[in-house]
Protein backbone atom coordinates (compact mmCIF):
# COMPACT_ATOMS: atom_id res chain seq x y z
CA UNK A 1 0.00 0.00 0.00
CA UNK A 2 2.83 2.38 0.89
CA UNK A 3 4.40 1.83 -2.55
CA UNK A 4 1.11 2.62 -4.29
CA UNK A 5 0.74 5.89 -2.38
CA UNK A 6 4.34 6.81 -3.16
CA UNK A 7 3.77 6.10 -6.85
CA UNK A 8 0.56 8.19 -6.95
CA UNK A 9 2.30 11.10 -5.22
CA UNK A 10 5.24 10.85 -7.63
CA UNK A 11 2.91 10.92 -10.66
CA UNK A 12 0.86 13.87 -9.40
CA UNK A 13 3.91 16.00 -8.67
CA UNK A 14 5.68 15.11 -11.91
CA UNK A 15 2.67 15.97 -14.05
CA UNK A 16 2.42 19.44 -12.48
CA UNK A 17 -0.90 19.01 -10.71
CA UNK A 18 0.55 20.17 -7.40
CA UNK A 19 3.84 21.74 -8.45
CA UNK A 20 5.05 25.06 -9.69
CA UNK A 21 5.41 25.84 -13.39
CA UNK A 22 8.74 26.44 -15.10
CA UNK A 23 7.96 30.19 -15.08
CA UNK A 24 7.28 30.06 -11.33
CA UNK A 25 10.66 28.42 -10.72
CA UNK A 26 12.50 30.80 -13.03
CA UNK A 27 10.90 33.92 -11.54
CA UNK A 28 11.62 32.74 -7.99
CA UNK A 29 15.26 32.11 -8.94
CA UNK A 30 15.53 35.58 -10.52
CA UNK A 31 14.02 37.15 -7.39
CA UNK A 32 16.55 35.33 -5.20
CA UNK A 33 19.40 36.31 -7.56
CA UNK A 34 18.27 39.93 -7.26
CA UNK A 35 18.13 39.65 -3.46
CA UNK A 36 21.62 38.07 -3.40
CA UNK A 37 22.99 40.92 -5.57
CA UNK A 38 21.82 43.29 -2.81
CA UNK A 39 23.56 41.22 -0.11
CA UNK A 40 20.36 39.54 1.12
CA UNK A 41 19.70 35.85 1.77
CA UNK A 42 17.65 33.74 -0.65
CA UNK A 43 14.10 32.88 0.28
CA UNK A 44 13.34 29.19 0.81
CA UNK A 45 10.57 27.78 -1.40
CA UNK A 46 7.40 26.75 0.46
CA UNK A 47 4.81 24.56 -1.25
CA UNK A 48 2.07 25.74 1.14
CA UNK A 49 2.86 29.35 0.26
CA UNK A 50 2.71 28.44 -3.43
CA UNK A 51 -0.74 26.93 -2.88
CA UNK A 52 -1.92 30.27 -1.45
CA UNK A 53 -0.29 32.22 -4.32
CA UNK A 54 -1.80 29.94 -6.95
CA UNK A 55 -5.24 30.16 -5.37
CA UNK A 56 -5.05 33.96 -5.44
CA UNK A 57 -3.97 33.95 -9.09
CA UNK A 58 -6.95 31.77 -9.99
CA UNK A 59 -9.23 34.23 -8.18
CA UNK A 60 -7.67 37.20 -10.01
CA UNK A 61 -8.07 35.48 -13.39
CA UNK A 62 -11.78 34.90 -12.75
CA UNK A 63 -12.13 38.50 -11.58
CA UNK A 64 -10.16 39.86 -14.55
CA UNK A 65 -8.41 42.39 -12.32
CA UNK A 66 -5.41 42.74 -10.01
CA UNK A 67 -5.87 43.22 -6.27
CA UNK A 68 -4.31 42.14 -2.99
CA UNK A 69 -7.73 41.50 -1.49
CA UNK A 70 -10.09 38.64 -2.18
CA UNK A 71 -13.75 38.16 -1.39
CA UNK A 72 -14.25 35.10 0.78
CA UNK A 73 -17.28 33.27 2.06
CA UNK A 74 -17.28 35.34 5.26
CA UNK A 75 -15.48 38.56 4.32
CA UNK A 76 -12.68 40.12 2.33
CA UNK A 77 -9.30 38.64 3.13
CA UNK A 78 -5.65 39.36 2.38
CA UNK A 79 -2.41 37.50 1.65
CA UNK A 80 -1.88 36.72 5.32
CA UNK A 81 -5.36 35.20 5.55
CA UNK A 82 -4.65 33.06 2.48
CA UNK A 83 -1.45 31.79 4.12
CA UNK A 84 -3.36 30.83 7.26
CA UNK A 85 -5.85 28.90 5.12
CA UNK A 86 -2.85 26.87 3.86
CA UNK A 87 -1.67 26.19 7.45
CA UNK A 88 1.20 28.69 7.27
CA UNK A 89 1.67 30.37 10.64
CA UNK A 90 3.47 33.66 10.15
CA UNK A 91 4.77 36.57 12.20
CA UNK A 92 5.33 38.87 9.21
CA UNK A 93 4.05 38.46 5.67
CA UNK A 94 4.20 40.46 2.47
CA UNK A 95 2.66 40.04 -0.96
CA UNK A 96 3.33 41.26 -4.50
CA UNK A 97 0.80 40.93 -7.32
CA UNK A 98 1.21 41.84 -10.99
CA UNK A 99 -0.48 41.55 -14.36
CA UNK A 100 1.79 41.73 -17.40
CA UNK A 101 1.20 41.32 -21.12
CA UNK A 102 2.28 38.01 -22.60
CA UNK A 103 3.26 38.17 -26.25
CA UNK A 104 3.34 35.18 -28.61
CA UNK A 105 7.08 34.95 -29.09
CA UNK A 106 8.02 35.97 -25.56
CA UNK A 107 10.09 33.40 -23.67
CA UNK A 108 9.70 32.54 -19.98
CA UNK A 109 13.06 34.28 -19.45
CA UNK A 110 11.70 37.52 -20.94
CA UNK A 111 8.44 37.19 -19.03
CA UNK A 112 10.25 36.63 -15.70
CA UNK A 113 12.48 39.67 -16.33
CA UNK A 114 9.42 41.80 -17.12
CA UNK A 115 7.59 40.79 -13.94
CA UNK A 116 10.67 41.32 -11.75
CA UNK A 117 11.34 44.74 -13.32
CA UNK A 118 7.72 45.77 -12.72
CA UNK A 119 8.14 44.96 -9.01
CA UNK A 120 11.53 46.67 -8.81
CA UNK A 121 10.08 49.89 -10.28
CA UNK A 122 7.21 49.97 -7.77
CA UNK A 123 8.44 51.31 -4.40
CA UNK A 124 6.14 49.19 -2.20
CA UNK A 125 6.69 46.04 -4.25
CA UNK A 126 10.43 46.70 -4.21
CA UNK A 127 10.30 46.88 -0.40
CA UNK A 128 8.90 43.35 -0.43
CA UNK A 129 11.73 42.12 -2.66
CA UNK A 130 14.28 43.64 -0.27
CA UNK A 131 12.59 42.61 3.00
CA UNK A 132 15.22 41.31 5.42
CA UNK A 133 12.73 39.89 7.92
CA UNK A 134 11.19 37.18 5.71
CA UNK A 135 12.67 33.72 5.13
CA UNK A 136 10.17 31.64 3.12
CA UNK A 137 8.11 32.25 0.03
CA UNK A 138 6.80 31.21 -3.35
CA UNK A 139 5.54 32.77 -6.55
CA UNK A 140 2.76 31.56 -8.83
CA UNK A 141 2.16 32.63 -12.42
CA UNK A 142 -0.89 31.87 -14.55
CA UNK A 143 -1.92 32.89 -18.06
CA UNK A 144 -5.31 34.01 -19.37
CA UNK A 145 -6.87 36.11 -22.09
CA UNK A 146 -9.07 37.96 -19.57
CA UNK A 147 -8.11 41.32 -18.07
CA UNK A 148 -10.51 44.19 -17.39
CA UNK A 149 -8.86 46.56 -19.88
CA UNK A 150 -8.32 44.08 -22.69
CA UNK A 151 -10.04 40.98 -24.00
CA UNK A 152 -8.20 38.67 -26.38
CA UNK A 153 -4.60 39.49 -25.49
CA UNK A 154 -2.69 37.07 -23.28
CA UNK A 155 -1.90 38.16 -19.72
CA UNK A 156 0.24 36.69 -16.97
CA UNK A 157 -1.02 37.03 -13.40
CA UNK A 158 1.73 36.73 -10.77
CA UNK A 159 1.49 36.53 -6.98
CA UNK A 160 4.52 36.43 -4.69
CA UNK A 161 3.97 35.67 -1.01
CA UNK A 162 6.73 35.67 1.62
CA UNK A 163 6.74 35.24 5.40
CA UNK A 164 8.68 34.56 8.57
Amino acid sequence: MKNILTLITFILFNFGLFAQTSLDSLLFKKINDYRNSKGLHSWVWSQNVWNASKGHNQYLMKLGDCSHFQEGSDSTYSGGDRLLLENVLWGITRENCAVTGRYNEETNEEQAEKILLQWIKSPTHHETLLCTRTKYGAVSTTHTAKFQWSIGAWWTYSTLNVYS
